[in-house]
């Protein structure tokens, strides 16, 4: 197990990096993650805590149909009690497990409850997997790359051409699914564990089976043994739950115009520092579901109360109206999802990627504004996986690792330093200069004789230092040729910890490290990298 600073990885982003530095603004934008020390403030939270029927609801609702583990059982017996707390995680629906980033979300939230059990034993403390089915993206819910056996990311995805705005909930696989799990299970390469996998794969993945429940039952043959429970989106929408949001949210026309508000000095705050927030808010946060379709409401005219749902026209009144006579046909949109769940499950911290600290660093006042405790919230662990043989290459070679993970052209250049004699650049540099110190030798005799000669004399020099550039540049070509063996190995490196310019945790199905290790080793790693989540950026082999 390696480690690079988490610095060093330009994909987190530049908020990331300043949260994970203790920057004083970005930390302001967060409760205070020492408040997970304090016995009497946790105990208080647990205990003011208004919805345990609920909690409890959403829970068992969303895991009636898997087979349950005893410390599973024993969670969900104690998830109603008024001294529990939650560690939380979650994300979207994913096709094969989704990233491997979800992993290590989920491994890091049951490493942080087991620690805080242990310092807290009046308190129970569960990790809960919140699984986000009413998104309505199901492009983003079903495309995943696996590696092939030369390890390069091929993608898969179950048919979804004829889904468009349908939430993730509402989609089961159809006929062709059988074809498309032989064509991932043939992509992977050979292995002792690859024969288990495949069984596990066409279990879980055949005609009739929701997605939500195959992402479900993927997960719990993972981490049932550790007590996880899991939390559907859809499960809380259907039960209603989004009437304690829409209740504060839309007291009066002016508690409605404030959230907007909120989020829109946040925005200007966070742009101001330099920080680029990637989510989208509006007046009203929310889509409605119906016929099995889910559309978000947008904004015409805020000025004369007009607003859309599906190309139709609707007033503040008559939204505010369904969403109280129907709450269970409502979802909020990303940007009040954690706030959302907060009502649903008390948490004790949030464990959340790059992107998603980013944002929530966008809710503070909001938590306020609904009178929702803002819990402190964590990074996950951060991994890539690396064969021990490319590890070695890179020891042998006294190779900087955090290279491969620079934009292209930095590797790139970074490449040709490696290969090109350092001493090359100084020597052609030197070469142009004394064929220019030559041709000044001249200037004088020349002028004397005919001032115009001089213009060609300059003509002539520049001409010559083109041509020792494109010497220079053929030189370098050659010796590229001549390393031809030591780039490519560089570059495939490159490409599995950066596949299609993406990092591998955030890009490749978990499926391709159960091949390798199998299910209980794979399991055991992702504890042992989720034990070393603060020391930074894990690679693995």
């Amino acid at each position: 197990m390696l480690f690079i600073d988490f610095s060093k990885i330009p994909q987190n982003g530049n908020f990331f990096r300043r949260f994970i530095e203790g920057d004083s603004f970005a930390l302001s934008r967060f409760a205070d993650i020492s408040e997970t020390e304090n016995k009497s403030f946790l105990l208080r939270k647990a205990q003011k805590f208004a919805n345990r029927q609920l909690t409890h609801k959403i829970i068992s609702d969303t895991m009636q149909s898997l087979e349950l583990s005893e410390s599973q059982k024993a969670n969900i017996s104690v998830s109603s009690q008024s001294n529990t707390l939650f560690v939380s995680t979650g994300q979207q629906v994913g096709f094969l497990g989704g990233a491997i980033y979800t992993c290590l979300k989920i491994a890091t939230a049951i490493n942080i409850a087991n620690k805080l059990q242990s310092e807290h034993p009046e308190i129970h403390i569960v990790p809960i997997f919140w699984l986000e089915d009413n998104d309505h993206d199901a492009k983003e819910a079903a495309e995943i790359c696996v590696f092939d056996a030369n390890h390069s990311p091929q993608l898969f995805h179950p048919d979804y051409s004829h889904y468009e705005n349908t939430p993730v909930s509402e989609l089961v696989f159809e006929e062709n699914i059988e074809e498309t799990i032989d064509a991932v299970i043939d992509a992977l390469p050979y292995s002792a564990s690859k024969e288990q996998l495949a069984n596990t794969l066409r279990s879980i993945y055949c005609k009739g089976k929701r997605w939500s429940d195959a992402m479900l039952q993927f997960y719990q043959m993972l981490f049932k043994s550790y007590g996880l429970l899991f939390a559907s989106a859809a499960a809380a929408r259907k039960s209603g739950a989004i009437d304690l949001l829409a209740n504060v949210n839309f007291a009066s026309p002016y508690n409605f115009k404030n959230l907007f508000d909120k989020f829109s000095r946040n925005k200007a705050l966070l742009t101001s520092y330099g920080h680029s927030i990637n989510i989208s808010f509006d007046y009203f946060n929310y889509c409605k579901h119906t016929e099995g379709k889910r559309f978000s409401i947008r904004t015409i005219s805020p000025e004369n109360s007009l607003y859309s749902i599906n190309h139709c026209q609707y007033t503040y009144d008559e939204i505010v109206s369904d969403i109280s006579q129907n709450p269970n046909s409502f979802s909020p949109k990303a940007i009040l999802r954690p706030i959302f769940q907060e009502i649903c499950f008390p948490s004790v911290i949030y464990v959340l990627g790059p992107g998603e600290i980013s944002y929530f660093a966008m809710l503070k006042e909001a938590y306020e504004f609904f009178s929702v405790d803002f819990p402190p919230v964590t990074n996950r662990a951060m991994a890539c996986f690396l064969p021990e043989r490319h590890i070695h290459f890179i020891a042998q070679n006294n190779i900087d690792l955090a290279k491969f993970f620079e934009p292209m052209n930095k590797f790139e250049s970074f490449v040709s330093n490696l290969v090109i004699n350092n001493t090359s650049d100084i020597t052609f540099e030197q070469v142009k200069n004394q064929i220019q110190q030559s041709f000044s030798q001249l200037t004088q005799l020349l002028s004397q004789t005919d001032p115009s000669l001089v213009r060609t004399q300059e003509s002539y020099s520049h001409k010559s230092s083109e041509l020792i550039d494109n010497l220079h540049k053929k030189y370098i070509s050659a010796l590229k040729k001549k390393n031809t063996d030591f780039v490519s190995k560089l570059r495939k490196i490159r490409n599995i910890l950066l596949p299609n310019e993406r990092l591998q945790e955030r890009q490749i199905s978990p499926i391709n490290l159960i091949n390798i290790y199998g299910f209980e080793n794979f399991t055991s790693i992702l504890n042992e990298i989720a034990d070393n989540y603060v020391k930074g950026f894990i690679i693995y082999s």
